[in-house]
């Protein structure tokens, strides 16, 4: 570990093998000239679950990616197997120098990932531990995944606790940010054209704030586990490709203000004909504004379902009255 591993010179190619991945070391960053330093897997199993990028060893802490392209050069922008970035760790981040004890402070920034078939970004621990990868941070990350339409990896599946992500953004994946593990913070992030929900609540005490959800497939925010809290968000034109979905799904306790969805009404035969939606009466305070589509041939309502017993909420209903509770 200790230093930097700077990548010289435009691109750089991963064997074939479906085996081989640059592997971080700890307290080490690895670090690219800029967006135009290309990093191109070549990876030929459709079903490799190998990273790019990867750790050494599954305890390796403070291991940072820095400022680089991992896809393949414009002239050759064919999907590539595998995920973007990997990271497996077991939450024994004690043992190497300037010890972490069971954190590994992992770091991702300024990273584009082009076009994979896999996850973009795909923290996870050992033998479903979400701890192994504890205290990962993303910053200014973009990853375009392989399709808009069957897309089989997530843009960012973070199943490690303790994460921030923060400025990133995805689209034409399955889920944008599927987040697994508990108490992660995601700010200032934004999904579109997702085939999935755009951001899928998986796990307890996560905090989003200011992100924003934009022609997703089901879901624009499916808040599906407790003790969350979402402020400044905001769902654009989704339930594109599942029509069951709208707006935000709220099936878990917590806190969410300054929600807002909306449609724009650009593609006719599938609006996003839910705004807010209660799922098994779930304790909530919520407020914010829902505006229905232009065209209400198949609108199902504003507020759909009932919050449970000792809920507050207040929500402006464009054009309509305002929903209340409490």
């Amino acid at each position: 570990g200790y230093g930097t591993v700077q990548l010289i010179g435009p691109s750089f190619s991963i064997s074939d093998d479906n085996a081989t991945a640059i592997l971080g070391h700890p307290n080490t960053i690895l670090e690219g000239g800029g967006a135009g330093t290309l990093v191109s897997p070549k990876w030929t199993s459709t079903t490799v679950d190998r990273g790019c990028i990867e750790l050494v060893t599954q305890g390796t802490t403070r291991f940072k990616v820095y400022n680089l392209t991992i896809g393949h050069a414009a002239a050759d922008s064919s999907k590539f197997n595998g995920h973007g970035i990997k990271f497996q760790g077991n939450g024994t981040g004690g043992t190497y120098e300037l010890p972490t004890g069971a954190d590994a402070y992992l770091q991702v920034q300024d990273v584009n990932i082009h076009y994979p078939r896999g996850h973009g970004v795909y923290t996870l621990g050992t033998a479903g531990d979400p701890s192994g990868c504890r205290g990962f941070r993303a910053k200014s990350v973009t990853v375009r995944g392989a399709s808009s339409s069957t897309a089989p990896g997530d843009g960012f599946r973070i199943d490690s606790s303790d994460a921030k992500l923060m400025d990133c953004t995805c689209a034409d994946v399955l889920v944008g940010f599927r987040i697994m593990g508990g108490s992660q913070k995601i700010t200032h992030c934004k999904t579109f054209y997702t085939v999935g929900d755009g951001f899928s609540v998986e796990s307890s005490l996560a905090a989003l704030s200011a992100c924003e959800a934009q022609d997703c497939g089901r879901w624009g925010f499916n808040l599906a586990t407790s003790n969350f809290a979402a402020h400044g968000i905001s769902a654009d034109s989704c339930a594109r490709r599942d029509q069951t979905g709208g707006g935000v799904r709220v099936a878990a306790w917590g806190s969410i203000s300054g929600v807002h969805c909306s449609d724009r009404g650009q593609t006719p035969g599938s609006l996003q004909n839910r705004g807010i939606e209660f799922v098994g009466t779930p304790q909530v305070f919520i407020e914010g504004f829902v505006e229905a589509p232009t065209d209400r041939t198949n609108f199902v309502d504003w507020v759909v379902g009932s919050p449970g017993a000792g809920s507050y909420g207040r929500i402006v209903r464009y054009g309509t009255t305002v929903w209340a509770v409490g």
